[in-house]
């Protein structure tokens, strides 16, 4: 996998809010233009760091961009479980869960 600096790593991974935006659109939620007008601008900034067209951002640019992607299924996620579930009894649910799936052999 090739390497990507910090700077395209960070622009990419903070897509999240682009890609939650468009996941609770499909989901039918209304999005003010505003919105729909900023994540057109992201997606036009992931665009231009990925640089599609000669395919100069690599695998490391498409996992960074994967990692955005998945976060912002979570924040949609969130978003959706906030109407049943209190905020607090989440964030429990949240960290027992990252906490069991994190809980692997450091190989030391």
């Amino acid at each position: 996998m090739s390497l990507i600096s910090v700077t395209e790593g960070v622009v990419l991974n903070y897509t999240d809010p682009l890609f939650a935006v468009i996941v609770m659109h499909v989901l039918g939620e209304k999005a003010s233009i505003f919105k729909l007008g900023l994540a057109g601008i992201a997606f036009v900034g992931a665009a231009v760091v990925i640089k599609p067209l000669d395919l100069g951002g690599g695998p490391g640019a498409l996992a960074t961009l994967a990692s955005g992607f998945f976060y912002g299924l979570l924040i949609a996620a969130y978003k959706l479980s906030i109407r049943s579930v209190k905020p607090a009894r989440l964030v429990l649910y949240q960290s027992a869960i990252a906490s069991t799936a994190l809980m692997t052999p450091s190989g030391g």
